[in-house]
């Protein structure tokens, strides 16, 4: 049902997700679809956001971690101070 240059796209794009072609198309149709009140993704934004796609992949987090990243997350990304100067 598909034309085929769109079929071999799809799934090329369902391997770099490491999903099933099946799963790739039924999300394509979920996010073009309209939200409605009943059953509404309330996580639509993440799931397609490109850094929460990324970090949904990075392992948990383990140990300690600062409190103070929101604030100082300039001063953690561009080094500017380093964590274990921080109180």
């Amino acid at each position: 049902m598909l034309p085929e240059d769109v079929k071999r796209r799809a799934m090329a794009e369902a391997r770099k997700e490491n999903v099933s072609f099946a799963d790739f198309v039924r999300r394509a149709i979920v996010e073009k679809l309209p939200c409605s009140g009943k059953g509404a993704d309330p996580l639509k934004r993440r799931r397609t956001d490109p850094l929460f796609r990324l970090l949904d992949h990075l392992p948990p987090v383990r140990g300690d971690t600062p409190g103070d990243v929101a604030a100082n997350h300039d001063d953690y990304l561009y080094g500017e101070k380093h964590a274990g100067d921080r109180p």
